[in-house]
């Protein structure tokens, strides 16, 4: 059991991993990465494709990886079968709100995607081209 302990150990959650049902951490994960993006609404806060604000890449990934995992929230929250519903009347309301309030920020991320993704690409052949004379001299 001491092998299972150092485990849970060297894999600590993330400090804004919130704990709870379900609802409230995809709620708090939504408002946080919405309150990231809303800086990004106006061209003046968003600067020149050629800036990407270092934060923005990550949290438009997270904004994308969510779909999926809200998706599968709705899909269940329209199940008609009664054996498969895994939500009661007042929290199946409560999640598909909650999708719906994350498409507007889904849209947005992906707005802001494609506005910075040339400036990704281009970063990242950057790096790339800086690491690779380092690469060649390590083999």
């Amino acid at each position: 059991t001491m092998k299972n302990f150092d485990k849970f150990q060297s894999n600590p959650a993330p400090a804004t991993a919130t704990r709870g049902p379900l609802y409230k951490q995809l709620s708090e994960e939504i408002g946080q990465l919405s309150q990231t993006l809303d800086r990004f609404r106006t061209p003046e806060a968003a600067g020149n494709e050629s800036e990407i604000p270092l934060e923005l890449e990550p949290t438009i990934e997270r904004v994308v990886s969510l779909k999926d995992r809200l998706e599968k929230v709705r899909a269940k929250a329209l199940e008609t079968d009664p054996e498969l519903q895994t939500y009661g009347p007042a929290m199946r309301e409560k999640m598909l709100a909650l999708y719906d309030s994350f498409l507007p920020l889904l849209e947005f991320a992906q707005t802001l995607q494609a506005r910075y993704q040339p400036g990704w690409s281009a970063a990242q052949r950057a790096l790339e081209e800086e690491a690779a004379p380092a690469q060649a001299a390590a083999a």
